[in-house]
């Protein structure tokens, strides 16, 4: 399969994620990697699928690509509805690979400025991937030859007069579906003169739209254990998976709910309190377990039981409750995450709050200040 009829699938809905997919981590760095890879003629891998029947469909979550990436605020993939008159393919692995494709190519990545405030939308401008024309990559440690760059509109007007740099958006080349498309690229960019350039510009094209560089093996089996099963198998050769990947894709397949939502809009509200912390699911998740009662709260498969992930669920509220008077002590203790060295603090005074049944009355009561 060709890049570009990957991308149109994501785009019509038809290639999707499943709930038990991990988010999208990768960086700015890491993307550039693949499409200088893909500029190069090297293989990007193979992608293991999941076809999804129309029978099926009704009994799982799913989430779309991600587009638009936004470390300050879209950092999350989107739930969407999947009609249920008809089959979908979802991606067992891989997903990291896609979605850097599609985000070079269809969207945008937004990253923090250097020394730039993390709580400030503006701090986080928007960036396209670009092509430059005029040269290639400088020399660099990880033997890119081609030089891609996320840039913002400010980054490409400023390097305008500057002789060596000349970008092409790399969506345009999305963009341009038939040579007669690529052929007005060309003379749009005024490049249809210049043999370097427009046999850059007609690599990647073809690269694109023409090369069937995406190797798909697909599975087609209805049951979600055996899924499961494949999902940790595969990705765990990959960037392994952590404790909370894991118990996620779990408890998201097995909860009533949407546990995926719950947990980073717990993650969220936690970490926006007082000056701000930076606590990671992991330790959301090994605080739920043992607010639970779970003996072993350690990263072992026999603690991903049906039953532990029930307890998880049922109490979710409260345990939230008790999480959030909890990094509210933190923070009155004028502790932010500057100054928590260790996040792990935050379970022993979770479970204290919980099973005191404390609420946030707690914080402000003067019998209780000693």
């Amino acid at each position: 399969m060709t890049i570009a009829s990957a991308l149109r699938q994501i785009q019509d809905r038809k290639l999707i994620l499943p709930a038990i997919q991990r988010e999208y981590v990768w960086k700015p760095s890491q993307i550039i990697r693949v499409f200088d890879s893909v500029m190069r003629g090297y293989p990007v891998g193979s992608f293991l699928s999941w076809k999804v029947m129309p029978e099926t469909v009704s009994q799982f979550k799913f989430y779309g690509f991600m587009t638009e990436y936004s470390a300050f605020d879209n950092r999350h993939n989107p739930v969407i509805d999947i009609p249920t008159d008809r089959e979908v393919v979802a991606i067992l692995d891989g997903q990291q690979r896609l979605t850097s494709l599609n985000i070079g190519l269809r969207g945008t990545y937004a990253y923090k400025n250097h020394g730039g405030w993390a709580n400030k939308s503006w701090s986080y401008p928007e960036r396209r991937l670009h092509l430059n024309l005029a040269s290639e990559a400088p020399e660099n440690e990880l033997g890119l030859k081609y030089h891609f760059q996320f840039l913002t509109k400010k980054d490409v007007d400023a390097s305008a007069d500057d002789d060596s740099k000349k970008w092409l958006p790399v969506s345009e080349i999305f963009d341009a579906p038939d040579t007669a498309k690529l052929i007005q690229l060309l003379a749009k960019h005024e490049v249809g003169n210049d043999p370097k350039a427009s046999a850059l510009v007609s690599k990647l094209w073809e690269a694109v739209h023409k090369t069937a560089s995406l190797h798909f093996y697909e599975e087609d089996d209805q049951d979600i254990e055996r899924v499961l099963d494949i999902f940790v198998r595969v990705n765990s050769g990959g960037t392994v998976l952590s404790y909370s990947d894991l118990l996620l894709s779990i408890a998201t397949a097995q909860w009533e709910g949407d546990a995926r939502a719950a947990v980073h809009g717990l993650v969220d509200v936690l970490n926006q309190t007082g000056n701000g912390f930076n606590f990671s699911r992991d330790t959301i998740l090994k605080s739920g377990l043992m607010i639970a009662d779970v003996g072993d709260i350690g990263f072992k498969v026999k603690n991903f039981t049906t039953a532990n992930m029930s307890k998880l669920e049922a109490d979710w509220d409260g345990m939230s409750k008790s999480l959030q008077i909890a990094v509210g002590l933190l923070s009155d203790f004028g502790l932010s995450d500057g100054s928590l060295t260790a996040d792990s603090v935050l379970i022993p005074v979770a479970y204290y709050v919980h099973h005191r049944g404390l609420d946030h009355s707690y914080r402000q009561s003067p019998k209780s200040r000693e």
